[in-house]
Formats: structure tokens, C-alpha cells, sequence
């Protein structure tokens, strides 16, 4: 669980940060699901709804979102940085994910509304790469 107070620090990145004195109150909760090196699978759930509340709470926390170019590093998720022993061509290796490591898995709006969406294909991939391993 993470509580910080959040408030956007108006810069040119529309970034948000932490701020005692004058944030708002921002709760967010996290649940680990697996792990695998340096990465893990977390369920997430905001109670309060401050832009990039995840995304800073996370960083804050020591455990920045994969391939987050505010909060973290940009830098994709490779199989040779899972996977001990690989043996393939550094010069011919693809990303399994270079993109911000999130999804929305379900949303539910105040109206009593639930909206859900499977894992896309790239992140699926990377789940089950770490699931092997």
C-alpha cells in the first residue's frame, strides 16, 4: 500500500510528484503475483484517481513500471534480461515488451458500469516468458 500525496508539478512532461505540504491525498494498493529477476506481475488497485497515481507510487516505492520514460527507465524488457543462460544474437534480439508495462485489466465506473480487456499480445508474451522461468 502506498498513501504519498500527489500533486502534477506543471512542468513540460506533465509529470506529478510527491508533496506532504500540499498534494492530495492518494492511496493506491499492490499485490504481488509473480516474479521473475527484476520483474514482477502486480495487481493494482487506486482508491483515489490522481494522474499517474500508479506510475508514481510505483517509482516511489523502489519498483517503477517497466519501459516508463517519466518515473522509470524507457529501456524494453529483452528475453536475455529474464531468461539466465540465453544464447541468442544480441544483434538480432526483439523486444518482448517496449512499451509502458500497464494495463487496465478492469475499470469500473461510478455508475456501477465494468468494463474489461484482456491482456494485448505483447504483454501476455512477457507473462509467459516469466512464468517458465
Amino acid at each position: 500500500m502506498c498513501e504519498l500525496p500527489l500533486v502534477p508539478n506543471g512542468n513540460k512532461k506533465h509529470m506529478t510528484i510527491i508533496d506532504k505540504y500540499h498534494g492530495k491525498k492518494s492511496l493506491t494498493h499492490f499485490l504481488l503475483i509473480s516474479a521473475t529477476g527484476n520483474y514482477s506481475v502486480l495487481e493494482v488497485k487506486p482508491e483515489t484517481g490522481r494522474i499517474h497515481q500508479i506510475r508514481v507510487h510505483a517509482a516511489a516505492l523502489g519498483h517503477p513500471v517497466v519501459c516508463d520514460n517519466l518515473y522509470g527507465k524507457e529501456k524494453p524488457v529483452m528475453l536475455s534480461s529474464i531468461k539466465r543462460g540465453w544464447r541468442g544474437d544480441p544483434l538480432e534480439e526483439r523486444p518482448i515488451l517496449a512499451r509502458l508495462g500497464l494495463h487496465a485489466l478492469e475499470i469500473k465506473l461510478p455508475d456501477g458500469q465494468i468494463f474489461s480487456a484482456p491482456l494485448a499480445r505483447d504483454m501476455s508474451a512477457l507473462v509467459k516468458q516469466m512464468g517458465k522461468l
